[in-house]
């Protein structure tokens, strides 16, 4: 999903590493997949895309309601996406 996002936007894949601090070879594993983002890498696509987390990585059917039910009780925020979550912590 990162590559055809990616393309979309017409960057290169150096572009993206540079935007988001990494080199393009650890870049290029990460839209093959052959890495996982940490969690700041994950915000910091989703803000260079203007795009969710959940857009970049995930498969809409994986929403799981019990764990928005959780998260809303714990923090106190609806969780309309993990890049709200995520936010309010950077």
């Amino acid at each position: 999903m990162l590559r055809e996002i990616r393309i979309k936007r017409n960057l290169s894949q150096r572009q993206v590493a540079q935007e988001i601090g990494v080199t393009t070879p650890y870049y290029t594993m990460l839209e093959t997949q052959n890495r996982k983002p940490s969690l700041l890498l994950a915000y910091k696509l989703a803000k260079l895309f203007n795009c969710t987390i959940e857009e970049l990585f995930f498969n809409e059917s994986f929403v799981n309601v019990e764990l928005s039910n959780r998260l809303v009780e714990i923090l106190g925020i609806p969780p309309n996406n993990i890049y709200d979550i995520v936010s309010k912590f950077y």
